[in-house]
């Protein structure tokens, strides 16, 4: 890995999905929503909220890129 790459540990990703899912699973019972909306709006938010877009790896997909 060269000096100029810093990469922070799978914890941290594992806690942001984790917190973004607990956030929606909040919200649904808030809404009062049964056990299934729960758990789908918790694994929705859990998913595009908490899980890395991988822009390291495809830089191509970065939202300011330019194409060539």
């Amino acid at each position: 890995m060269p000096a100029s790459e810093f990469h922070l540990p799978a914890v941290f990703d594992l806690g942001a999905t984790f917190a973004f899912a607990l956030t929606g699973a909040l919200a649904g019972i808030k809404r009062h929503y049964d056990i299934v909306g729960v758990f789908f709006l918790a694994l929705a938010s859990g998913i595009g909220g908490g899980t890395d877009p991988g822009w390291h790896i495809y830089p191509r997909l970065r939202p300011d890129s330019t194409p060539r």
